[in-house]
């Protein structure tokens, strides 16, 4: 799905895109407006689902199901409006998607969702209007020459977040990830990780005051020329 991945310290870090990072609450409490955070596809199954902290409260009709076959043209109407505000922002670091073939790269596949993978997707009045990929990455024999602590965990890297700027503020975001976060640790996983970029306005607001992610390490860039 919508990942990249670099080196360090051995450990595959995928990179996570996130249009959605200044989502707010709802105005409406908690009690009055809450998520269907759901497993299957749009069954009444629930991951776990992440109750109600901090009272958050959701967009009216939310639900929240793995990704299936056929999102495949509503997910890339999602990706194609996160790459036009990061566009806008830095048009040298971002570019928009081609068009030909975006449907059939973003359509959900069989290894989407397995026992250590998670692609799921928000809906509103039956409209996807964000999505989540993540997977859980468990430490593995060489892990233990490594020097960074999180290497010694079962560790959930959050890929991609994409939310369309049209439903921003309105906990679709907050609901994503606290769905993925409860599906890692169904799965053993004791920490959370993800990249995001450092010049969006929203993103760093987002993960640290709205989710308490912590910052851990920064990625340097340099463009090479003859």
């Amino acid at each position: 799905m919508f990942k990249s991945r670099i080196e360090a310290g051995r450990e595959r870090r995928p990179g996570c895109t996130s249009p959605c990072s200044g989502v707010r609450p709802h105005p409406n409490s908690c009690q009055r407006q809450t998520a269907q955070v759901c497993a299957g596809s749009r069954t009444n199954q629930r991951i776990n689902p992440p109750g109600c902290p901090e009272r958050r409260s959701y967009a009216l009709g939310l639900n929240i199901r793995k990704a299936t076959r056929g999102d495949g043209a509503a997910i890339a109407k999602v990706h194609r409006d996160s790459a036009a505000y990061y566009v806008g922002l830095a048009p040298e670091l971002f570019r928009t998607p081609d068009d030909d073939g975006l449907v059939a790269f973003a359509e959900p596949g069989p290894d989407d969702n397995s026992s250590t993978t998670l692609f799921i997707v928000a809906e509103v009045d039956d409209e996807i209007v964000g999505h989540l990929y993540a997977e859980v990455i468990a430490p593995d024999d060489s892990d233990r020459f490594q020097s960074i602590s999180d290497l010694q965990e079962t560790r959930l890297f959050i890929q991609a977040l994409a939310v369309l700027q049209s439903h921003w503020r309105q906990g679709i975001a907050s609901a994503l990830v606290e769905a993925a976060e409860a599906w890692g640790r169904e799965r053993g996983a004791t920490v959370a990780l993800c990249d995001t970029w450092t010049g969006s306005p929203v993103s760093l607001p987002f993960w640290e005051q709205r989710m308490k992610y912590e910052g851990r390490s920064i990625r340097l860039r340099k463009r090479l020329t003859s």
